[in-house]
């Protein structure tokens, strides 16, 4: 069984480490200079904000001059794109601090002792859960506590107002897919402990996340058919019929439907402690195949 023992930090938490500049980019932007919201008397300055995002997408250290310039002034080049881009460099020193920007040798970094990210700190989350999820026998308690963390840093894509910037898509869809992965970790190894209810409720709100993740549906029908909750498992299957319809205009696949007929013809356990029906299920969420793959489909 999990241990249950935890000394991780509270999801709360997260939020009250204090650094000169915070910069929000999950589900919205915001940047916070010594814990105040960036406002403007006047007009937005969009040209320095839009630096500020697309160095936080490349990573935020020693991302070159050129490159920066190249993607926000395709259209310029030579002496034009230096001065656009010199300029808003500076108008974006003056709005967070001349120390948060440093440049040398042409590479451009944010100086993490004063900048944090949520990007950075989900990322670092993401990698604790990722070794977690792995290990024979983590803590119960302190695997959901860190999915708590994690969760409670993603609110939304990365950039999701940025849609249209090509230079935005791959970190946006590169973070998405890491998260679902670590919800797929992260549910099979409480299910293979036995912890179908932690499992039920992980399911639930991954599914908020990724609503047209089957095999998300396909778990949560098995837990709750495994905890006694059979009209609500059919239900659960109804719901993910019809958004499998409404949404890919596609029918689920073989294996949910023949979970579904185990259940409406009453082919299941009683309520047990050993989670016998719903750990199969539960253990192919996070194969071998899944782990080492960049992008997987799951609907299917």
């Amino acid at each position: 069984m999990l241990q249950e023992q935890s000394t991780i930090v509270t999801a709360e938490s997260v939020s009250t480490r204090t650094f000169g500049v915070s910069i929000y980019t999950l589900g919205h932007f915001e940047v916070l200079v010594e814990g105040v919201p960036l406002r403007f008397a006047r007009k937005v300055q969009k040209r320095p904000l839009e630096l500020l995002k697309l160095l936080v997408a490349m990573g935020g250290y020693h991302v070159s001059m050129d490159t920066l310039g190249e993607k926000l002034w395709p259209e310029a080049d030579g002496d034009a794109l230096h001065i656009n881009f010199n300029t808003t460099l500076h108008r974006l020193r003056k709005l967070i601090g001349a120390e948060t920007v440093r440049v040398k040798h042409s590479l451009v970094t944010l100086d993490k002792a004063i900048c944090w990210t949520d990007l950075w700190e989900l990322e670092q989350i993401l990698s604790q859960l990722e070794s977690m999820v792995v290990q024979p026998l983590p803590a119960a308690q302190a695997l959901c506590d860190v999915l708590e963390q994690a969760a409670y840093l993603y609110r939304g894509p990365f950039l999701c107002n940025e849609a249209d910037r090509p230079w935005s898509m791959s970190p946006r869809d590169r973070l998405q897919h890491r998260w679902q992965m670590v919800l797929h970790g992260a549910i099979a190894a409480l299910g293979g402990a036995k912890h179908c209810d932690l499992a039920s409720l992980w399911l639930e709100r991954a599914l908020e996340y990724f609503p047209i993740n089957e095999a998300f549906y396909r778990g949560y029908i098995a837990c709750l058919a495994q905890q006694g909750r059979r009209a609500e498992a059919i239900n659960m299957y109804q719901r993910c019929c019809r958004v499998l319809q409404e949404q890919l205009q596609l029918e689920p696949s073989i294996q949910t439907h023949n979970l579904y007929q185990e259940i409406k013809h009453n082919l299941i356990p009683a309520q047990s402690q050993d989670c016998e029906f719903c750990k199969p299920v539960l253990s192919k969420l996070y194969t071998p195949e899944l782990r080492s793959s960049s992008h997987v489909s799951f609907n299917g």
